[in-house]
């Protein structure tokens, strides 16, 4: 029995998803950037700047890391926070409350507040993507931000937040990590330090 591993494959059905939001791809034969317009089993069809229309298979997607969800990104020119917009979709009355001890961005909404004799209590459920689950997923933080209880509830809609994720090309598939997707950031870098 042969016990090789398998590199990762770049599929289908980790395109399909992008397909409507005009996705970029970067051929690694010139690292030019295309759109991506359509895909089938082994080939994708792409269109460059001057409306030529390729099909090709030599190619990585130019995605953004998850990470990026609790920073301000810029997308079709306008500049927003991801996770604080997908929270409002999920529930208006979440908000931007504080950072966390580690700096990230604390977005829910305060819950309850509570007298145990001469002392309060508050309580905040905060919105988040768990990686693992690829679910949107509601934790309990006590008033310090600590943890009670990880992942309480699925955001009710998780369907029309995936969604916006792909629209906004964040690497849903961890792509990225196994070499099969580039980094927007390196490509912001180097035209950056090329210009």
């Amino acid at each position: 029995m042969n016990n090789e591993k398998k590199s990762p494959v770049l599929t289908l059905e980790h395109l399909a998803p992008y397909l409507p939001y005009g996705l970029k791809v970067v051929s690694k034969i010139n690292n030019y950037s295309y759109t991506l317009l359509g895909a089938c089993k082994d080939e994708i069809l792409i269109q460059d700047d001057l409306n030529g229309w390729y099909a090709t298979n030599i190619f990585k997607p130019i995605l953004r890391p998850l990470s990026e969800l609790t920073k301000e990104i810029e997308h079709n020119g306008v500049s927003f926070l991801p996770l604080l917009l997908l929270a409002k979709v999920e529930d208006y009355q979440n908000n931007y409350l504080d950072d966390d001890e580690s700096g990230i961005p604390i977005i829910g909404k305060d819950v309850s507040d509570f007298d145990m004799g001469s002392m309060t209590y508050a309580h905040t459920y905060r919105f988040r993507f768990d990686e693992e689950l690829k679910l949107f997923v509601v934790d309990l933080l006590d008033e310090d931000g600590s943890m009670i209880s990880e992942a309480i509830n699925i955001a009710t809609r998780n369907f029309d937040l995936i969604k916006k994720l792909y629209e906004w090309h964040f690497d849903v598939f961890g792509l990225i990590d196994q070499g099969l997707a580039i980094d927007i950031n390196s490509i912001e870098r180097k035209e950056t330090n090329n210009g």
